[in-house]
């Protein structure tokens, strides 16, 4: 008999994954800047939502200022 194999699920690394479709200038940017470090696409995108998000204030337009 066999040796039995377990593989990790999808999800069970604490990731997600998602498609997203961005203009290809917006891609090359990145691509350049990614370049530039010895990072992953994945992880200097990762990075960069992260702190973006910390920037986030969501704006009601139906708010009154």
């Amino acid at each position: 008999m066999g040796k039995i194999q377990i593989k990790k699920q999808k999800g069970e690394d604490g990731y997600t994954s998602f498609s997203l479709r961005i203009p290809l200038q917006l891609s090359e940017q990145i691509n350049e800047l990614v370049s530039q470090t010895e990072l992953s696409r994945n992880e200097f995108l990762t990075i960069l939502i992260r702190e973006a998000l910390k920037e986030v204030e969501l704006v009601d337009p139906d708010k009154k200022k």
